[in-house]
């Protein structure tokens, strides 16, 4: 061979080898390249580009695989995170439905407790009552010196008028 035949030669070579990603490849041409690829290797080539380009997509898969444990972990721990507020909804529910009857508790008492203060007001101007009562019986018998009409005066404590002698003039004298 001539010194051009072998530079011809190499360049097909080269044009062959060149990358399948060239401006102007098509994916027949890329699947040329890789044909031509093959044919030109022999067993120990072929076994050594086997190794050389296995050795990518075996890492490509271990790396996978730890980022499906990483991701495997983290679905375990936003699940036992979901569990966890699951249960706090839950006990604030509790607490809210316990709020709601202790407000309604408090409510009933408010409620009693404003009847019982109206009950103390009436009890109250009832013992004024007999406290005004007492009073004019006293005054009624330091002025009489017996207690007359006294037994009517007992069985209606309201009813005053009975109670208190006719006075005539100013001064309160019979």
């Amino acid at each position: 061979m001539g010194r051009n035949q072998r530079k011809k030669a190499e360049n097909s070579k080269n044009q062959n080898a060149s990358s399948p990603k060239d401006h102007n490849s098509s994916p027949a041409r890329e699947q040329n390249w890789m044909e031509n690829e093959f044919d030109e290797l022999t067993e120990v080539g072929f076994r050594r580009w086997v190794i050389t380009n296995s050795s990518e997509p075996k890492e490509h898969v271990l790396t996978q695989c730890k980022e499906a444990k990483n991701l495997e972990k983290r679905l375990d721990e936003l699940l036992t995170r979901i569990t966890s507020l699951e249960k706090n909804i839950h006990d604030l529910m509790e607490l809210k439905n316990t709020a709601q009857e202790l407000c309604e508790a408090n409510t009933g008492i408010n409620s009693r407790n404003n009847q019982a203060e109206e009950g103390i007001s009436e009890i109250a101007g009832q013992l004024n009552e007999i406290k005004q009562a007492d009073k004019i019986r006293e005054k009624i018998m330091k002025r009489n010196g017996t207690p007359r009409n006294m037994g009517l005066c007992e069985k209606t404590k309201s009813t005053f008028d009975w109670c208190i002698p006719e006075s005539d003039g100013e001064n309160g004298t019979k």
